[in-house]
């Protein structure tokens, strides 16, 4: 009987430590997961889009209207600044998914790129924004 009880007892501390194993690897990995490096705002984006009175009014319109509260800023392919505001789908004001800094003013990305190429901006950017948009129509970096 004696070796039984031992026996038990080794199986259900051994059965404790694998338990605590499994669930210290399950928190690592839902603490690890979503926590992705985003790339930074680059500065002079962002300088150059709260520098631009008729940028703020738009960031004040989707924020406002279209209820977005960040955005994805960096280079493309359209530009080497653009903000697209993330959205599961098309925005249905296609003008304002995102805009693209020609070095003089930012335009609406709808102009240059079709709307699967904005479905695909706006989801991407998602899970890649990395600037809040203020109450100012402003982004600042987050």
């Amino acid at each position: 009987m004696a070796a039984s009880e031992g026996t038990t007892r080794g199986r259900v501390g051994f059965a404790i430590v694998l338990a605590a194993g499994l669930l210290t690897a399950i928190v690592v990995v839902l603490a690890t997961s979503g926590d992705e490096e985003v790339a930074a705002a680059p500065e002079a984006c962002l300088r150059d889009w709260n520098a631009d009175p008729v940028s703020r009014e738009r960031g004040r319109h989707v924020l406002t209207l279209h209820r977005y509260t960040e955005a994805q800023v960096g280079p493309s392919e359209a530009a080497e600044c653009t903000v697209v505001f993330p959205r599961s789908s098309l925005d249905p004001e296609r003008e304002y998914a995102g805009f693209a800094h020609t070095g003089i003013e930012w335009t609406p990305l709808s102009e240059s790129l079709t709307e699967e190429e904005l479905v695909a901006l706006q989801s991407s950017a998602q899970a890649e924004a990395n600037a809040e948009i203020t109450r100012d129509g402003e982004l600042e970096a987050r």
